[in-house]
């Protein structure tokens, strides 16, 4: 556990030297570095036999993609008019800095393999985006999966490139699972979710019910909590058939589950 998480400490201070930029942080939030999921990158590239300085530069240009994915979501879900216009460019622009810094690093090591892996990953996430936006979804378990997909399609790659598509399940239930609770999060607190938004519509599009009525939230809430259960469900029974997890990612999942599912349960008693 101290290995790693020492590579966790040495490759976060690698992320935030890259994204630095005073200018656009004159204008724009830093970009928040995922600790979840910088752990399970870390942990991923941790079980192959890599040398320390690759496995450790592999780990950021991940990460930076991500940083970039969720850098353009901010802008998505974001106010779009008025005085937050520059802010708002200045925020996708940053996304493609972010974006286009892993292909640098890769370039110098002349990896073209990781880089086509992490531009598909790229392209899977923001086709399930568009798609999601858009509200092209027919069905409830059409739109989770798209939803599934902007969570995990990067370490899908990243695995499958790797041969290791025994853990695909349990890192995509994961990411899904804490995607669901953000959204759960955002809805009970009356902001903006689109993954609420989305649903409701799917839902409701042929009524004329009001999306606000506690009548419609609390069947929002219910659909979107039987997901939840589903995937702690997963999550639960796929911990006990991965015996080689490292003991820092084993402690945050549990901890992950045993917070939320009493977070659930405050919201659920407080509805």
């Amino acid at each position: 556990m101290q290995d790693l998480t020492t590579n966790l400490a040495d490759v976060k201070s690698q992320i935030n030297e890259h994204v630095k930029h005073s200018y656009l942080f004159k204008y724009i939030k830093e970009p928040v570095i995922d600790e979840d999921k910088l752990l399970l990158f870390t942990s991923i590239f941790s079980d192959y036999d890599l040398p320390k300085s690759k496995a450790e530069q592999y780990i950021v240009t991940a990460m930076l993609v991500q940083i970039a994915l969720d850098t353009h979501e901010l802008v998505e879900n974001g106010e779009l008019d008025g005085e937050f216009h520059k802010s708002r460019q200045l925020t996708i622009l940053a996304g493609t800095y972010y974006s286009g810094l892993y292909y640098k690093i890769l370039s110098a090591l002349e990896d073209v393999g990781m880089i086509r892996t992490l531009a598909e990953g790229i392209k899977e996430v923001n086709e399930h985006k568009i798609s999601v936006y858009r509200k092209d979804s027919k069905r409830i378990d059409n739109l989770m999966e798209s939803v599934k997909k902007i969570e995990s399609a990067l370490y899908e790659r990243v695995l499958t490139h790797y041969n290791s598509d025994t853990i695909l399940p349990f890192t995509a239930n994961v990411l899904f699972y804490r995607r669901l609770l953000k959204e759960r999060e955002l809805f009970n607190n009356e902001e903006p979710s689109l993954l609420f938004e989305a649903l409701g519509d799917l839902i409701f599009s042929k009524t004329h019910l009001n999306k606000s009525s506690m009548t419609v939230r609390s069947e929002l809430l219910s659909v979107v909590d039987s997901y939840i259960d589903h995937a702690r469900r997963e999550i639960s029974q796929e911990l006990n058939q991965i015996p080689y997890m490292n003991n820092l990612l084993n402690k945050r999942i549990q901890e992950m589950i045993q917070f939320d599912q009493y977070k659930v349960k405050s919201y659920a008693e407080e509805g």
